[in-house]
């Protein structure tokens, strides 16, 4: 940087479209000169300085007018580039496969007590009715059993409860609420036992008891105790003995689930049904009446997909006006944007592709037609298209291929669209660097400014002691002639 040369630097150009700072330039103060010596040079500081301010600033207006320019196009440029981004955003999720695969299962109201449905499609549609339902329960068998009260020392039988791998001391003072509020924190996973009272226990008699047992999991579970069997019986266990080893018994419950879909007799396992339907899978909850059909379908969720190619159209709209507006055809004046010939492939590419998906019924490319120049949705013709949701689906996501000419064609325009955003990233950016090399420009002139005011404001002492200097000399020189002449400097 040159020496004395002020801070002025050029507007950071995060925001390109800022205007040049004005020049800080030249005022008489900056070049001011003794009296004498301006009288002598001739030299009027105002006029100067309005000579050399008219200089700079006439290579300012320059760099003022160019700038100008380029920030009309970046500015232009950037609406462009708004409207096509949102175009992109709409294009990018209906060719995403997520969005294919939303399916809704519609039940009428008064039938959703016997069926709960579900479905990654394909659409489908049937008819069902439920005969049974499938029963899959572990019962673990229990009789009533005496003991004083839950809360009082039981008086069991000591020895060691064992449910699976859990092992349970028991003494005679073990109360019954202490001994299984013990069990179910440590089983809180496979069962839970509840001790019901089926008579409380008195001062004369001993109450009556029940164990009911809820098993979690689907593996029957594993009682038994160290006593022989002594232990379970005491606490109303029904038990049988293996290998010489006395257990509680346990008993399964199993029957298949009975259904019907379109007239075709069913059975499964379970209530859960899957592998009828391709993506379909349903939760039986109740016997339907007789002669009672549920009718069951699968759509796919359309609405999303209109909404999406109402948003593309309408950003469509937007950028042909914008570009109408900015860059028009055959206008008397060319557009400062016509050398951006990127600028039209975005929405000539896409009236190519309208052209060679257009269904012929509808004339339409899944509802986008054009209308008074235009892309408009018309809901009439979506709705015929997504009839075949399928296919509409296969053209949005597949690939291209060598043998179907429609497969791929919009994943190749979506694709298209990433190379056209380059385009406008780079023009932009060309633009900005353009408007960034004027601005340094003009901060280079007004350091040469601050450089030479700087010179003049440093020069001033020497100039001034140089003006005293030539006044003493005078004054020295009259008073020679005068004293050696008797003349004064006037007179001679």
């Amino acid at each position: 940087m040159l020496p004395g040369v002020s801070s002025f630097k050029a507007p950071s150009l995060k925001d390109p479209t800022a205007p040049l700072k004005p020049l800080d330039l030249f005022q008489p103060e900056d070049l001011k000169l003794p009296e004498s010596l301006e009288k002598e040079l001739g030299m009027d500081a105002a006029q100067k300085s309005k000579q050399l301010n008219l200089a700079y600033q006439a290579r300012f207006q320059k760099h003022e007018a160019s700038v100008g320019k380029y920030v009309d196009q970046f500015q232009k440029l950037q609406e462009l580039q708004a409207a096509f981004a949102e175009a992109k955003d709409y294009m990018q999720r209906l060719t995403d496969i997520t969005l294919w695969d939303k399916y809704s299962v519609r039940l009428p109201e008064d039938k959703q007590a016997y069926v709960e449905a579900f479905s990654s499609g394909p659409p489908c549609a049937f008819d069902l009715s439920v005969e049974r339902l499938a029963i899959n329960k572990i019962s673990v068998r229990t009789t009533n059993f005496q003991a004083p009260g839950r809360f009082e020392a039981a008086g069991l039988p000591e020895g060691t409860l064992l449910i699976g791998e859990k092992t349970f001391n028991v003494t005679q003072n073990l109360s019954l609420k202490d001994l299984f509020e013990t069990v179910n924190s440590a089983c809180a996973e496979t069962l839970k036992i509840d001790v019901i009272e089926i008579r409380p226990g008195s001062e004369n008699a001993e109450g009556r008891y029940r164990l009911a047992v809820s098993v979690l999991d689907e593996a029957k579970p594993f009682i038994r105790d160290d006593c022989g069997g002594d232990l379970l019986r005491a606490l109303g266990f029904e038990t049988k003995t293996r290998d010489n080893c006395v257990f509680a018994k346990v008993t399964r419950a199993q029957r298949d689930a009975k259904f019907t879909v379109n007239g075709i007799k069913m059975r499964r396992p379970s209530n859960q049904v899957e592998e009828v339907f391709e993506g379909m899978r349903f939760t039986l909850k109740k016997k339907t009446p007789p002669n009672i059909k549920i009718p069951v379908e699968v759509t796919f969720e359309k609405n999303v997909v209109k909404a999406l190619l109402l948003g593309f159209a309408k950003s469509l709209t937007q950028y042909q006006e914008l570009l109408q507006k900015h860059a028009p055809l055959g206008a008397q004046e060319p557009s400062s944007l016509i050398r951006f010939s990127f600028l039209r492939t975005f929405f000539n590419d896409f009236q190519l592709l309208c052209a060679e998906l257009q269904d012929d019924k509808t004339q339409s490319m899944f509802g986008l037609k054009k209308m008074a120049g235009v892309y408009v949705m018309d809901e009439d013709c979506f709705t015929q298209a997504s009839q075949n949701s399928q296919q509409m689906r296969d053209i949005f996501i597949s690939e291209p291929q060598e043998d179907d000419n429609k497969a791929g064609r919009i994943k190749t325009f979506f694709k298209d669209l990433g190379r056209l955003e380059t385009s406008f990233k780079d023009a932009l950016q060309s633009l900005e660097r353009k408007i960034g090399t004027h601005h340094r420009d003009v901060a280079k002139i007004q350091q040469r400014i601050d450089a030479k005011k700087t010179k003049m404001r440093k020069g001033l002492p020497q100039l001034q002691a140089a003006a005293m200097q030539a006044d003493l000399l005078k004054k020295l020189n009259e008073q020679m002639l005068q004293a050696q002449f008797g003349i004064s400097s006037k007179e001679n």
